[in-house]
């Protein structure tokens, strides 16, 4: 009994599963002046936790034939999986790692801004996102307007201590 909700939905004639957990990591939890973390969280995550790195971690889950993703909304952090019924107990430890042991290797932390920096760069080529996320943020009170993306000046100013100190105060019992 840690107050975690727990909610199941039997499915009758149906082998697999999904899990998914919520983390209150959303953009809207963002420090001002690190408007990104929840992006680079949610590539972080996999990219290796516990004692399995980035490719140990993609390894792990592929021989269990799981899929698994990691993504931010406003108010949450969405850390997902999908395998067998059969493989739930191999998948539930590895889901709990990404929660309660990601890595943030140093080695991580650069092309995961990378990549969140390549994805507000994007925006240049989609102006339905764009129009999207100029009408969030017109319309909606601070801090429930904000991109997911982040800003530009928020990446650049994260560390790997805004990461894991940011992660650590959030994804906690």
């Amino acid at each position: 009994a840690c107050g975690m909700p727990l909610i199941l939905e039997p499915m009758t004639g149906v082998r697999s599963v999904g899990l998914t957990w919520l983390i209150p990591a959303g953009s809207a939890t963002e420090p001002e002046d690190r408007l990104g973390l929840s992006a680079m969280w949610s590539e972080l995550l996999m990219r290796g936790a516990g004692e399995l790195g980035s490719r140990e971690q993609a390894d792990a889950w592929d021989r269990i034939g799981a899929s698994r993703s990691a993504d931010a909304s406003t108010m949450q952090l969405r850390i997902g999986c999908t395998t067998l019924g059969t493989r739930l107990h191999e998948a539930l430890p590895l889901a709990a790692d990404m929660v309660l042991r990601p890595r943030f290797d140093e080695a991580s932390i650069d092309p995961s801004r990378d990549l969140a920096l390549q994805a507000i760069e994007s925006l240049k080529d989609d102006p339905q996102e764009r129009a999207v996320i100029a009408a969030k943020e017109l319309h909606a009170h601070p801090p429930m307007n904000r991109s997911g993306l982040g800003t530009v000046e928020g990446l650049e100013a994260i560390t790997r201590e805004d990461v894991a100190g940011g992660w650590a105060a959030r994804a906690r019992p």
